[in-house]
């Protein structure tokens, strides 16, 4: 373990004698490449169903997030009309809409 004392002259010369580079993490690259979110209690999900502005929440833009979305349940379901109780957490929006 290397110790350097800190004070403003310090600081200001290890700056000037060390060039920072930022260094590639390609691993870490990899992984935010393939990243894709999964659902979870406490989300808001916005389900729209097209061509039929009866099941459209009205008012649209005029509504926040949380009144507009469906609240995802700490069981992890979110309820819609016609449809029931729908198992949503811990899937992709991908694996959602599949479903």
């Amino acid at each position: 373990v290397n110790l350097y004392p800190l004070n403003a002259q310090s600081v200001t010369e290890y700056a000037k004698a060390q060039h920072f580079a930022s260094r590639a993490n390609p691993e870490l690259d990899l992984q935010i490449a393939r990243y894709e979110y999964k659902v979870g209690p406490g989300d808001i999900l916005n389900v729209t169903i097209w061509d039929h502005p009866e099941l459209t929440i009205p008012a649209g833009s005029y509504r926040s997030a949380s009144e507009a979305g469906n609240w995802v349940h700490a069981d992890g379901t979110i309820f819609y009309p016609y449809i029931g109780t729908v198992e949503v957490a811990d899937k992709t929006v991908r694996e959602i809409r599949a479903d």
